[in-house]
């Protein structure tokens, strides 16, 4: 009697049994372990932004414009959550004069974002400083030494490098920047430090 291959033959029966019955389960657990470590890549790679800034009007801008108005944004910041990278996020609240349904998705993400303390940079045209800063329901935003309108409530774009072309480039409406308060009242420090080295 053959020893040798009564084993070979013995390993062989039982590794077809086991993939006979259990493929289905290996192939799950394979598939299982492959979406964890995607997901998990994902989430080391993505990026947090150092500050959400919501732009505001009843005149259209694209994504496009808002996102490389951001880009040249960052150039004005540091590091501020520390993760080694500068990034802002531009969201896009704004929408063309009649388009109502536009007008109302912009309502309720512009509300969305009041209730979140993400979003500390607000720039808005005239009709957007009538909404926040004359409406008595709404208290979220805070006074800053260097702002130059409403009472010290606003800051105008006018001199601002990378903010100026809305001013140029959109009928005739002026753009002013809003920024959050915190819980004492005062300028958020996320704010604060956006604010002071774009207005230099």
């Amino acid at each position: 009697m053959d020893i040798k291959n009564t084993n070979e033959k013995g390993k062989k029966t039982w590794s077809n049994y086991y993939w006979f019955y259990y493929k289905w389960h290996i192939f799950f657990i394979a598939l299982f372990g492959l979406a964890i470590i995607i997901c998990t890549a994902q989430c080391a790679a993505r990026v947090t932004p150092d500050c959400y800034v919501l732009f505001n009007s009843n005149i259209f801008i694209s994504d496009q414009e808002l996102n490389s108005t951001a880009d040249e944004l960052e150039k004005y910041i540091d590091d501020i959550n520390g993760d080694g990278k500068i990034e802002i996020t531009a969201i896009n609240c704004t929408y063309p004069k009649g388009n109502e349904t536009r007008k109302a998705q912009v309502n309720q993400q512009a509300v969305l974002q009041m209730q979140s303390d993400n979003t500390h940079i607000w720039v808005v045209d005239e009709k957007g400083i009538e909404l926040y800063l004359q409406n008595d329901d709404i208290d979220i935003f805070a006074s800053y030494k260097c702002f130059d309108s409403y009472n010290k409530m606003a800051l105008s774009v006018e001199n601002i490098p990378a903010l100026k072309w809305l001013n140029e480039n959109n009928q005739g409406n002026k753009f002013y920047i809003l920024a959050r308060k915190d819980k004492s009242g005062e300028i958020t420090d996320v704010s604060k430090k956006i604010i002071s080295n774009i207005a230099d």
